[in-house]
């Protein structure tokens, strides 16, 4: 199922599948290394709800709603890593 990187759930993966149109923000994602390919993993939310955290490439970081909304994920499903991190999240230690 395709969806943007804001409405994954807390610990769901997913693979990057299309970046922004916007050719600025596209660019400051790929150079934070998030490529197409890439597989990112809702690791928290901000108690408001903004901004998210994602773990992608052995390390976090932290996007604005409005920015991860327009990066398109095909969700992974029955990702083992995926499991182990929502123990951890339900848990309250939320650091892989």
């Amino acid at each position: 199922m395709r969806l943007p990187l804001s409405q994954l759930q807390l610990g769901e993966c997913g693979i990057v599948r299309q970046l922004p149109e916007k050719q600025v923000l596209a660019s400051r994602l790929r150079e934070m290394g998030l490529l197409k390919g890439t597989e990112v993993t809702l690791m928290r939310r901000a108690p408001m709800g903004d901004p998210l955290e994602i773990r992608l490439r052995g390390y976090s970081l932290s996007l604005r709603n409005v920015d991860a909304a327009e990066v398109l994920v095909d969700v992974v499903r029955g990702n083992s890593n995926s499991k182990s991190v929502h123990l951890r999240i339900s848990s309250g230690y939320a650091s892989p």
